[in-house]
């Protein structure tokens, strides 16, 4: 009766493994980071016009005092 030994390899640094993902996670992930980023940019869009509307209601009321 012989036994025969099985050999596993190692994970060493800089090993070259493949990390597999299934199509689903990869689409939920994609889907996730553009709804992030449609709301980072939507608050974005609200403050950029509530700035762009503040300056020019305070450059419009100091030129009209001195008008």
């Amino acid at each position: 009766m012989s036994v025969t030994a099985v050999e596993r390899p190692v994970a060493t640094e800089g090993s070259d493994e493949v990390v597999r993902f299934p199509r689903r996670t990869i689409d939920k992930l994609l889907v996730a980071i553009g709804l992030v980023a449609a709301i980072v940019f939507a608050a974005a869009g609200v403050m950029l016009m509530w700035g762009s509307n503040f300056a020019e209601d305070y450059v419009h009321d100091e030129l009209a005092s001195q008008n």
